[in-house]
């Protein structure tokens, strides 16, 4: 397989399993957008979720790879999630 169906198959898994890595009330706040590099990028519907978020991250990083195997370096949070339904 190449490289980026790999990729895309490692983000659906991570956004179909989100909500297990996380907590039901996180993940509606938040939504995965991409695997780049080992480095996890989600969007969040606040700059105040990003920033709490952001303090989390060593524990997110745990769950992921326990939840879903996957290997994650880093997480990157941004507050630009414009709508979440």
């Amino acid at each position: 397989m190449g490289k980026q169906i790999i990729k895309a198959l490692e983000t659906a898994k991570l956004v179909e399993m989100w909500p297990d890595v996380v907590g039901h009330s996180v993940a509606v706040h938040t939504e995965v957008r991409t695997i780049r590099r080992g480095v996890l990028v989600v969007s969040a519907d606040s700059h105040g979720w990003a920033q709490e978020l952001t303090l989390l991250k060593p524990k997110i990083i745990e769950r992921v790879y326990a939840v879903t195997g996957l290997k994650i370096n880093d997480i990157r949070f941004n507050g630009q999630l414009s709508i979440k339904q």
